[in-house]
């Protein structure tokens, strides 16, 4: 849990209501400086891709079905859809990147 903490420390604060935060170098500077944390293992992914879910069908209790792609920057595609289909995610019929997952 200390990844979100320090990330809140490199927020700044919104300028306006409308405005929203942004993630800061190191310092305080605009400096792209931000810490290395390196990728999280596939344990750490599931586990904060489930945790999204949940925020995501606790804020839309309406919702049938959860929809994303397979792209990850920096990721390979087939272990992004592997990675996808453990959690349950299949491949939408007539698109070229979109997988659902029932709620």
């Amino acid at each position: 849990m200390s990844f979100f903490c320090v990330v809140c420390d490199l927020l700044e604060p919104d300028a306006v209501k409308v405005a929203r935060p942004v993630l800061r170098g190191g310092g305080g500077s605009d400096v792209a400086s931000l810490p290395d944390w390196g990728r999280l293992d596939e344990f750490g992914q599931a586990t904060l891709w489930q945790g999204f879910e949940r925020w995501l069908t606790g804020r839309f209790p309406a919702a049938t079905r959860i929809f994303t792609d397979d792209a990850e920057p920096g990721e390979d595609t087939t272990r992004n859809r592997d990675f996808l289909r453990g959690l349950g995610y299949e491949h939408v019929t007539g698109t070229h990147r979109i997988f659902a997952k029932g709620v």
